[in-house]
């Protein structure tokens, strides 16, 4: 009984499986009819189609141009031109400003002292230099006065002075070096005036070679105050510009 049900599943299987092959064969025979059908219409389709034209390559040939250019003008003759140098001019300087004597420690400004009503004035707290008489540098006589008395006495230590003292005169920046030569002490009062006059022109006057003077009343106190003039002298010291 076993046996015989056995036989039948097995006939049963090989029966589907035959079925299932015959379909799938089936299947792909169809697939392959219609892949060869549409081929065969496409080239058909094809065949069917007029030729397309034949192209034909185009060469453009291009004719050289001559192109003709400006011709450009002439460069202008190069001339030489002389510029004029300006000629340096030195600037002047500026009238004398200041008096300093190292060796007794003296350093005043200068001032314009003018001649008037028969005296030259003398500046308070400063150094007059007399206006008619000469600049360092111009190679004559400076003439300068300064108070040896009072409340501000300029030239109290002149008198100190010894040959070989160095004194500095000076116009702005521009210092000029002088060395005391000598000292001198002239009377004034009770000499004629005519005598007097001529002496103090002689000392007070341009000279040839540039020399500082320096002017101031003598003695300073006691009962023959200021009866002399006291002067001291300086040349000017030389190798300066």
């Amino acid at each position: 009984m076993k046996t015989d049900m056995t036989h039948r599943l097995i006939h049963l299987v090989t029966v589907l499986v035959v079925v299932a092959g015959l379909g799938m064969l089936s299947g792909v025979g169809w697939v392959v009819w219609s892949f060869v059908s549409t081929t065969q219409a496409v080239q058909a389709r094809q065949a069917a189609l007029p030729p397309l034209p034949s192209v034909q390559p185009v060469v453009a040939t291009l004719e050289p141009t001559q192109v003709v250019l400006p011709t450009a003008p002439p460069l202008p003759t190069a001339t030489a031109t002389t510029i004029p140098v300006p000629t340096a001019t030195a600037l002047p300087l500026p009238p004398l400003d200041a008096l300093r004597i190292p060796a007794i420690n003296l350093a005043r400004p200068v001032l314009p002292a003018p001649f008037v009503d028969g005296a030259w004035a003398v500046p308070q707290y400063a150094v007059g230099h007399h206006v008619d008489s000469g600049q360092p540098g111009d190679g004559t006589n400076i003439v300068l006065n300064g108070h040896v008395g009072g409340s501000d006495p300029v030239f109290a230590d002149v008198a100190l002075l010894q040959p070989g003292d160095v004194l500095w005169l000076y116009r702005g920046t521009a210092a000029t070096a002088y060395v005391v030569s000598d000292t001198l002490r002239i009377q004034v009062v009770g000499i004629p005036p005519d005598q007097v006059g001529a002496e103090a022109e002689r000392l007070l006057s341009p000279t040839d070679t540039e020399l500082v003077t320096l002017i101031t009343c003598w003695p300073p106190s006691g009962p023959n105050a200021f009866d002399q003039r006291l002067i001291v002298r300086a040349v000017r010291q030389e190798g300066q510009p």
